[in-house]
């Protein structure tokens, strides 16, 4: 369901571009040249989320995420109020496809869900964690007494008498059966994310569009950042390669895309760096 409201009535001031772009973004391989500022009339979209986390217990909740596909960029919307008066309104300009469908950036909006996600998973997995070597440490403990216990009894058998035999199929049987039973474990532990959108706010906002030069070497190209009113900052711009928010960026030496730290990392084969936005595996071939 998507809803086009009105956001509240916010003023846009003018801003120093450079100086707000070096607050917003830091480059670890490439320099901003060149920033230029025009104001701007952009449509929001707020996504609204439904996460469940399930193992041996369950947690969920809703989350909202908010992206501006024009720049490719996440706003926090801090002092979005969500009581405030919004009225429906019919954006003649929102973008369509050409079964005149309104295109939603589903691609972004599930990359920011994840990263904000990402602190509650880590939380839960946490505490998963440790009650999983709690029961991990239980079952060896009990099973290293059984397997003591019989180890004593084939140190007293006599060699050839029919104890023996006996006592060392129990021990087989010992580690057959906890091997299971850390299977069990595992399995009740293992962890499943699931992540359903609800609902779609379309709010349209006007913003000072920002345009940098991104120079990496002997490569250049143009981009677009967007600073909203609410926020009053840049945005957080997305990785090239896999959408993730960024705060600190790389440049890809060929065409420049803005990246994270994975997104150009090194190959794990031959340990050449490549941009994961201008290839989806590694260029250089490897010896099969």
């Amino acid at each position: 369901r998507v809803t086009f409201v009105d956001g509240p009535p916010v003023g846009v001031k003018a801003i120093d571009p450079v100086a707000e772009l070096a607050r917003a973004l830091t480059l670890q391989n490439g320099v901003l040249r060149g920033a230029t500022m025009t104001s701007a009339d952009v449509v929001y979209f707020r996504f609204t989320f439904e996460h469940s986390l399930l193992a041996d217990e369950r947690a969920g909740g809703l989350t909202h995420v908010w992206v501006n596909p024009a720049t490719r960029s996440v706003p926090r919307m801090a002092r979005w109020n969500e009581s405030s008066e919004q009225n429906d309104f019919n954006d003649t300009t929102r973008p369509l496809a050409s079964d005149d469908q309104l295109e939603l950036p589903w691609a972004l909006a599930g990359a920011v869900a994840t990263a904000a996600l990402a602190p509650t998973v880590a939380a839960f997995l946490d505490g998963l964690r440790r009650r999983r070597d709690r029961d991990v440490r239980r079952l060896r403990d009990y099973y290293l007494e059984i397997d003591h216990a019989i180890r004593r009894k084939l140190d007293g058998a006599r060699p050839h008498g029919e104890v023996r035999p006996r006592e060392i199929d129990r021990l087989e049987a010992t580690v057959r059966s906890y091997r299971a039973r850390l299977v069990d474990v595992a399995d009740r532990y293992r962890v499943r994310v699931h992540l359903k959108p609800v609902a779609v706010l379309a709010c349209r906002l006007p913003t000072q569009r920002v345009t940098a030069r991104l120079m990496r070497r002997n490569t250049t190209t143009e981009a677009a950042f967007s600073w909203n009113p609410f926020d009053a900052r840049i945005e957080s711009p997305c990785c090239d390669g896999c959408n993730t928010p960024l705060a600190t960026a790389w440049l890809c030496d060929d065409r420049a895309h803005i990246l994270c730290e994975s997104c150009v990392s090194p190959c794990g084969q031959c340990g050449k760096a490549f941009c994961r936005a201008c290839h989806k595996r590694c260029p250089k071939r490897h010896d099969p």
